[in-house]
């Protein structure tokens, strides 16, 4: 009895040393190791001022690091590989860095953004939405968004929500005394991320818009786009790069081709609630910096528009041509506002307001010719806004509808001859071929 009592103890020992499955493991469930917090975070924040610094390979290095440290601690490393791709971006976008001469820069509030940045009439013009578009159901929840509209008035591009609530750059016409319901831009829809502050230049072709998502290396940045006429569509949109783009947000890249000049609108290294706007000179070819290691802290400083004046260095005369241009517009505006006159842009530093300031007989014989021609699109400009102020009053005819598109096509073609002669009436006022 005592042998059968003393074999029972033993089973019961050895039952009692076997682990007993949990719930999970009876259901076959694999139990994985809780992740962590990532416990460096001063890695981190040391590589967040190497990136804000531009020194994007040392973030590189810093970030690998603290990567292969994380994993093998099974711990949390979003943040890590997140800056990690983010500095790549950097590191590539830096051997890119464009030549840029900025003349000057201002500082004002995110409301006075648009306004500032006052362009020529042949560029359009950049305004709340709210002071172009009245009475559109479409347009109610969007009024203070920025839009953009022709030198014709009657085309408007702007950010418009898909049906899954991402902006697109859209586009809206002018029809009667309403505005057309934005379509997406054909080839934007492809574009990934939000897409918002757009600007076309005059030649209807090269686009200019702000995005955020992967391709960014800040919030927004900037990219550009051009129509292809062939496919009727806009291309792969191209990321500007620096200076243009920062780890901060950057709205606008505007140029005025007619002066000449063009505007970055960036918050780096500002408050809350202020942005930057930069005035520079838009180079005629991509100019870039060579990257060599005795130059990599002035390339990175050019990147980040570290100093206006480092920029400026043997650009005296370029810079002093845009001021006078500047100047001069802002003269012949004060003088058209009680003259009828005609602003003949010759060059940098010259602008005639008279034929009797011309030189060249062929060049005048141009600018006479010009001036009539900028007169008769004037009055059928005025003539369409008729046409569409009859649309809007209820008249829906047809051959109202197909007069209206036929008198802007004209004014269009139009424009496009006054281009051409404007291009020639320079070449033979300053004798070139």
């Amino acid at each position: 009895m005592k042998s059968l009592a003393k074999y029972l103890l033993l089973i019961s020992a050895a039952l009692m040393l076997i682990p007993v499955a949990t719930d999970a493991q009876r259901r076959g469930a694999k139990i994985k190791p809780k992740k962590t917090a990532h416990n460096s975070e001063e890695e981190l924040a040391k590589a967040k001022e190497l990136f804000n610094a531009y020194a994007f390979d040392e973030a590189i290095k810093q970030l690998e690091t603290a990567i292969e440290k994380g994993k093998k601690a099974e711990a949390d490393v979003t943040k890590e590989e997140a800056l990690l791709q983010k500095s790549q971006l950097g590191a590539s976008m830096l051997l890119g860095t464009e030549r840029v001469v900025f003349i000057d820069s201002t500082v004002v509030d995110s409301k006075e953004v648009l306004r500032t940045m006052q362009l020529s009439p042949e560029c359009g013009r950049l305004a709340a939405l709210s002071a172009i578009v009245q009475n559109a159901a479409w347009a109610r929840d969007l009024a203070p968004a920025p839009a953009y509209v022709n030198q014709f008035g009657d085309k408007l591009l702007l950010a418009y929500p898909d049906s899954d609530g991402v902006k697109r750059i859209a586009s809206s016409f002018k029809l009667g005394d309403g505005w057309t319901e934005p379509k997406p831009l054909s080839g934007m829809t492809d574009v990934e991320g939000d897409q918002c502050f757009p600007y076309l230049l005059a030649d209807g072709v090269t686009l200019y818009f702000a995005k955020d998502d992967e391709e960014a290396i800040g919030g927004y940045d900037i990219f550009v786009t051009r129509y292809d006429t062939e496919t009727k569509t806009f291309l792969k949109a191209e990321n500007m790069g620096f200076p243009f783009n920062s780890p901060a947000n950057d709205y606008f890249c505007v140029i005025d081709e007619t002066l000449g000049i063009g505007y970055l609108a960036s918050d780096r290294n500002q408050p809350q609630g202020k942005v930057c706007i930069y005035r520079f000179i838009p180079n005629s070819a991509r100019d870039t910096y060579q990257l060599a290691d005795d130059k990599a802290e002035q390339v990175r400083r050019a990147a980040r528009i570290a100093s206006l004046a480092e920029s400026q260095k043997g650009q005296t005369a370029q810079i002093d041509a845009a001021f006078n241009r500047l100047r001069k517009s802002m003269e012949t505006d004060a003088t058209s506002r009680t003259a009828k006159i005609h602003r003949f842009i010759i060059n940098d530093d010259i602008v005639y307001t008279s034929l009797a300031q011309f030189k060249s007989p062929t060049a005048r014989l141009i600018a006479s010719d010009l001036a009539q021609i900028q007169s008769q699109i004037k009055n059928q400009q005025e003539l369409l806004e008729n046409l569409r102020k009859q649309w809007g009053a209820g008249n829906h005819d047809e051959k109202l509808r197909d007069s209206i598109r036929e008198m802007a096509n004209r004014i269009q073609q139009a424009q496009k001859k006054l281009n051409n002669m404007a291009k020639n009436m320079r070449k033979a006022e300053l004798g070139e071929k």
